[in-house]
């Protein structure tokens, strides 16, 4: 059960590093010059292929574990569901401006895209912040130990391709990014 909670705690200390990084690319951006466009794509790419996939899912399932033990939950996992496709549409919306950036197609003003990445950053980090300040505690006073196994199991075990034992090689420039971040060395 804690060790649940504990990896998914990681996994918002881990989103928040990125969002940490995005933020930086998106100052560079806002004040004209061209940030690490491909920094800004990996980041992601990875909450789409891992943290939505994986993180998501398996919060998910806890929601629909605590929601058995809660009847008046109803309000709030609408709430943290709505949180999840929001936040998954905002990466794919972005995901497609920065390609068209990219490639020289876009027609969006600079200001607009930094306002949607703001705004992705500010979405993520507040649904962080909710998560673990309203959420997080439910979970771990009313759900059971076979209520644990069951989100173990409802969601496919799943190395994380960035924080995981082995950065994958399509994430080894973010990699040393959010290190270089920690450390202050410019990138």
């Amino acid at each position: 059960m804690a060790d649940t909670i504990t990896g998914m705690r990681t996994e918002h200390t881990n989103l928040l590093k990125l969002l940490y990084v995005l933020q930086r690319q998106v100052e560079i951006f806002a004040a004209g010059a061209n940030p690490g466009f491909d920094i800004m794509q990996e980041i992601l790419d990875y909450n789409s292929n891992f943290f939505e996939r994986v993180h998501h899912s398996k919060e998910e399932s806890m929601m629909a574990h605590l929601g058995q033990h809660l009847a008046d939950l109803d309000q709030e996992i609408a709430r943290i569901r709505a949180e999840h496709e929001k936040i998954s549409q905002l990466t794919h919306t972005l995901t497609g401006t920065l390609d068209d950036i990219i490639i020289g197609a876009s027609m969006t003003p600079r200001e607009s895209v930094v306002n949607m990445i703001m705004e992705y950053v500010n979405l993520n980090r507040e649904h962080i912040r909710h998560e673990e300040q309203a959420i997080f505690p439910l979970a771990l006073k009313h759900l059971k130990e076979q209520d644990w196994l069951d989100i173990e199991e409802a969601v496919p075990a799943d190395d994380d391709p960035l924080f995981g034992k082995e950065v994958k090689d399509q994430y080894q420039n973010l990699y040393r990014s959010i290190m270089d971040a920690n450390t202050g060395t410019p990138h």
